[in-house]
């Protein structure tokens, strides 16, 4: 089932990561947790942002994730 918008077969699989906070830079927070999704058969967008990003509420893309999207681990 797709989380938001419409499936197809060849359909990727967007992931927001929201980590607390970090220091690295937005495309080295991707190369850190993308090993992770290696080897799935859908293709994967890794987007990972820290706490206070997400604060700001000016990310389009988390904005429609924490609305639509779905909790798949948290702690």
């Amino acid at each position: 089932p797709e989380l938001h918008g419409g499936e197809i077969a060849s359909s990727d699989v967007d992931i927001l990561l929201v980590v607390k906070q970090s220091r690295e830079r937005f495309i080295d927070r991707f190369i850190e947790f993308s090993d992770f999704f290696e080897g799935l058969e859908r293709g994967v967008d890794i987007f990972v942002y820290t706490q206070k990003e997400i604060e700001r509420n000016d990310i389009p893309l988390a904005l429609t994730a924490l609305k639509r999207g779905k909790i798949l681990f948290e702690r």
